[in-house]
């Protein structure tokens, strides 16, 4: 039996995000208020969990908290910080592409449809569609619990891991999301394992959409090279860092589902977006220093330095992060 756990989410929509809303880093935000406590993005709805249940399952390290699971391989926090950060990367990314999803499933949407994101997160992108379409309902799950307060009455989100299969019937959802998740589990599972997952549970017909990133820093400096040298180690781990270029092959082994196309978007970081983007990244790699610093051979305050010696750079060098969409449809009959 799969374990999972029902979380809520805070009821308010999310607004229209303008570049100088994200400039003011998340200050008036209800997903970044300053005056949220760690504590309240751990409360299911059957208040069963004790401080022995939550000290198991976190672990404290250098003020932040981290989920303590081996399956995982993502070193990023899983606290009030981390939440605000992907609510960040969300905003940006959604501009990036100018929408939320490239699936043809504008209409679909529009009359009711059922829709599920794997690796949620915070839940950004589930809130947000929940707002932009009130007649689908929006499922979101995650091994982290980040979510906040109640939810809206067209979404659910359940805090299970992925690994132990989807805790949904065959054939549920009329579309099926998973955005940044490849860089944070074993590829090997995720290609044996959790790829049939995610076509099991999509209605003939449906269709699914992987949103991911290519981790190196393309055209890079000599800064952001050594940052790119790290990415030895996170493939030693079993992360794929170029997923892009073999995630079309893992579907077609699949005779079920069809591959409709591959869409890439490139982040400038010379360019006012990725100037804005930088400044969730760099806050992402503080939030990695406690692994990083090792790697790199360097203190604590050099590292704050290299940071901000890196972000410098990336503008200069007009450097590039490379981003992609895979949409893949069903076969309604196999």
């Amino acid at each position: 039996m799969i374990n999972t756990k029902t979380l809520t989410y805070f009821p308010e929509p999310v607004p229209s995000i303008t570049f100088d809303d994200i400039e003011d880093d998340m200050k008036t935000s209800s997903l970044a208020s300053s005056n949220q406590s760690t504590s309240s993005l751990f409360d299911p709805l059957d208040a069963a969990k004790t401080m022995e249940n939550i000290f198991e399952e976190f672990l404290e390290i250098d003020g932040r908290r981290f989920m303590n699971d081996s399956t995982l391989k993502c070193c990023m926090p899983s606290d009030s910080k981390e939440a605000e950060r992907l609510y960040g990367l969300h905003c940006v990314y959604r501009m990036l592409w100018g929408n939320n999803f490239s699936s043809p499933l504008e209409e679909e949407l529009s009359l009711g449809a059922k829709v599920l994101d794997v690796g949620c997160g915070s839940g950004s992108w589930v809130l947000n569609m929940a707002s932009s379409y009130p007649l689908s309902t929006f499922v979101g799950i995650d091994i982290a619990p980040l979510f906040y307060g109640d939810c809206p009455v067209n979404t659910a989100f359940f805090q299970c891991n992925v690994f132990d299969g989807l805790p949904f019937p065959d054939n549920t959802f009329d579309f099926v999301r998973q955005g940044f998740l490849i860089v944070c589990i074993d590829w090997e599972t995720w290609k044996d394992k959790v790829v049939k997952e995610l076509i099991r549970v999509t209605k003939p017909g449906g269709y699914i959409e992987i949103m991911d990133v290519d981790y190196p820093f393309f055209q890079p400096g000599n800064i952001a090279q050594k940052f790119n040298n790290c990415v030895i180690h996170f493939s030693d781990a079993g992360i794929n860092t170029n997923s892009s270029e073999n995630i079309s092959k893992v579907f077609s082994g699949h005779r079920n589902v069809t591959i409709v196309k591959q869409e890439e978007k490139i982040l400038y970081y010379d360019s006012r977006i990725g100037t804005i983007s930088l400044k969730y990244e760099m806050k992402g790699f503080e939030s990695m220093k406690i692994f990083m610093m090792p790697l790199l051979g360097i203190t604590d305050d050099e590292f704050s330095q290299l940071l901000v010696d890196l972000a410098k750079e990336l503008r200069i060098c007009k450097s590039t992060r490379h981003f992609y969409r895979l949409i893949v449809k069903k076969k309604s009959r196999f």
